[in-house]
């Protein structure tokens, strides 16, 4: 790992807390698109400068090893203490779920536990998997389980919409999508921050004429009675 690399994560990781973060998730993969992983000694440079751009905040740094529990066990848990002693706050084990070593993912998440004392996070429930077949995981140390749908989801939203705009050569699917999803709002990014007038009324706070305020003006313009999240 190059020092730019450690500055680069060491300044993101702060702007990020400071933001309001509460979790940041770094993995020991090679730097800049290449195959493999880090070096240990080099990971663990990598995972100390993003706890140092943490301080001061309560954010938490999530390690992520990805190295295979079924490849070379003893280097899996070396990572994994170097990671927690770096300044780590939970371990997620990213190859566990796809463990066939040890019989089921039960018995790799025991052998795991068994060497490495932290806090995990389960990396992701695979298709048919639910979060209550994993919860017998919790007598080893993972209280969190990963689903990884908001990106998936989102494309498959933008094209479904897509085709039915394309196809009736008018943009009124948007407007009925919204009533049988539950969802009903004009422009879902500005309704969304703008919900709860929160930020309209911090806003109002720092200018003369608080109905001139940007937000002020944006929500009226955005944000409806009718808006449903």
């Amino acid at each position: 790992m190059k020092a730019s690399d450690g500055r680069f994560r060491h300044f993101m990781v702060a702007a990020g807390c400071r933001a309001g973060t509460d979790a940041i998730l770094i993995t020991d993969l090679a730097a800049n698109g290449r195959p493999g992983l880090l070096p240990i000694d080099e990971a663990v440079y990598r995972f100390k400068a993003a706890k140092d751009g943490m301080a001061g905040t309560d954010c938490l740094l999530l390690a992520r090893c990805d190295h295979s529990v079924d490849d070379d066990f003893e280097e899996f848990v070396e990572r994994c203490n170097r990671y927690l002693e770096a300044g780590a706050d939970m371990i997620c084990p990213l190859e566990l779920n796809r463990s066939k070593k040890y019989g089921s993912k039960t018995a790799a998440a025991k052998k795991v536990g068994e060497h490495v004392k932290a806090t995990f996070w389960y990396p992701n429930l695979k298709e048919g998997e639910t979060a209550a077949e994993v919860a017998e995981l919790q007598q080893y140390g993972y209280k969190f389980v990963g689903i990884h749908y908001a990106f998936r989801a989102a494309m498959l939203a933008m094209l479904d919409a897509g085709r039915h705009v394309f196809e009736s050569r008018t943009n009124d699917y948007i407007s009925t999508a919204h009533d049988h999803t539950g969802y009903k709002f004009y422009y879902s990014p500005m309704a969304a921050f703008f919900r709860g007038g929160e930020w309209v009324d911090r806003e109002s706070q720092y200018v003369a004429n608080p109905d001139e305020a940007l937000a002020t003006r944006l929500q009226k313009h955005f944000t409806g009675p009718t808006d449903k999240f």
